[in-house]
């Protein structure tokens, strides 16, 4: 009963979820496995086949230690690339996730995005995404896209945009 002895019991509104950290794994179990699980954490010595068979669900599947990303990925060319340009915004929405607004002026600076741009392309990339605040309220915008578009033919443009400022584009 090792395995038992390596979880451990979180309870949040009621419902039990229990983690083995060393897999790593975790499971919530219904009411009645929870209480039977929690008596053979209190009384070690005590079995019975129900325990049995959730120890064997349980381990089953040996997986090795986790070695972290590093050991899975192997780089390869970059694909994509995101620029925050701005954090002004010609609204401001409370459920924005940087606090967009037209009151704020952090910027990327054109010379930092377009030496960027060119090393992402470089590198591989041939998708390049544009976020902010507001994307189309960064000086010369559609001049940043149409440098990347004419950079090469396979690269694309996404614009993540309120889309309130495209008649004027």
């Amino acid at each position: 009963m090792q395995w038992l002895q390596r979880l451990h019991r979180l309870e949040h509104d009621g419902i039990a979820v229990y983690i083995d950290p060393l897999i790593p794994d975790w499971f919530v179990p219904s009411t009645n496995t929870d209480s039977l699980l929690q008596n053979a954490l209190n009384i070690p010595e005590k079995t019975n086949s129900e325990l049995d068979r959730i120890e064997r669900l349980l381990t089953k599947k040996q997986t090795p230690a986790y070695k972290g990303r590093s050991h899975h990925l192997t780089p390869g060319p970059l694909k994509e690339i995101w620029f925050h340009l701005t954090d002004t915004c010609n609204l401001a929405c409370r459920h924005c996730l940087f606090g967009a607004s037209p009151a704020k002026t952090d910027t990327l600076e054109p010379q930092v995005l377009h030496k960027t741009i060119d090393e992402a392309a470089e590198l591989g990339s041939h998708l390049f995404y544009f976020t902010g605040g507001e994307p189309f309220v960064y000086p010369n915008f559609c001049a940043t896209i149409a440098y990347v578009l004419n950079q090469h033919p396979d690269h694309h443009v996404v614009v993540l945009t309120n889309g309130l400022l495209l008649e004027k584009y």
